[in-house]
């Protein structure tokens, strides 16, 4: 008997759902265990506690688990429970590349106006349009050097548990690689940058996964940064959140010369 109670809670724990599932068995098991064995040896008030017990638990734990299911449904699931890996890591749909497009563009111009708080940059202005490709461009032209440093074709554009979308993603030797890109034309923004990081950390180990590394890619217009110093923060930063990070940086002019693109 104990053996098969083993056999079954060794299935239910292998992810958050079972392990919901196997503290509820226990809990009212135990419960009913000891009003069943030990009632006529405790006294009305112990009784009527256990009875009273009995009778909302079931109730208490439907209400939570409609909270699970309404507003963290992506995190009851461990990824083996998918058939494959369009269930659990699917490519983003084009509204949502534009949302994240848009996001990015905005961090730019964020950037921008914490240099001088008078410029401006209208979301409807040519200019924007112009910020626009240039995003696009500089994801495009790292996504290349990533590429061929190596020797992988990346999955693009993809979301992590349904709701959490990052620039790319691809595996090698058994190790994965989350790839973060980020464009700046003259300042870099680390605490936003960690503050991405970190959400993109905690979604890793929330999905179970252990054996990852992230790639934070920084692509600008010019040579004017330290990135030693840079690299050694995000490095140390990485450590910190219990992460590998492995910063790369790019200028915008070279990955141009490179792949034979004018620039404007």
């Amino acid at each position: 008997m104990m053996d098969k109670f083993a056999e079954v809670a060794g299935k239910l724990s292998r992810n958050p759902l079972g392990i919901i599932a196997l503290f509820i068995v226990l809990v009212y098991g135990i419960a009913g265990l000891v009003l069943g064995t030990a009632g006529k040896s405790l006294n009305p008030f112990q009784n009527s506690i256990l009875v009273w017990f009995l009778a909302v638990f079931p109730f208490t734990v439907l209400g939570a688990f409609v909270w699970l299911v309404s507003k963290h449904h992506t995190k009851l699931y461990a990824p083996a429970d998918f058939r494959n890996d369009e269930g659990f890591l699917r490519v983003l749909t084009p509204e949502e590349q534009k949302r994240k497009l848009e996001k990015e563009v905005q961090d730019v111009i964020n950037e921008e106006t914490s240099i001088d708080s008078t410029k401006s940059i209208p979301l409807s202005s040519a200019n924007n349009n112009i910020l626009r490709e240039s995003v696009l461009l500089a994801e495009e032209l790292a996504f290349r050097e990533i590429e061929n440093e190596y020797n992988v074709s990346i999955n693009r554009h993809v979301s992590v548990g349904q709701d959490f979308g990052i620039d790319g993603m691809f595996a090698k030797e058994g190790r994965g690689y989350a790839i973060e890109i980020k464009y700046f034309k003259h300042r870099i923004r680390l605490p936003a940058i960690e503050h991405q990081l970190q959400s993109l950390a905690n979604r890793i180990f929330g999905m179970g996964w252990r054996n990852v590394e992230i790639i934070i890619a920084l692509v600008t217009e010019n040579d004017e940064f330290d990135m030693s110093n840079i690299a050694m923060r995000l490095q140390e930063f990485g450590k910190s959140t219990g992460i590998v990070i492995t910063p790369k940086y790019y200028n915008i002019r070279s990955l141009r010369k490179r792949y034979g693109i004018e620039g404007r």
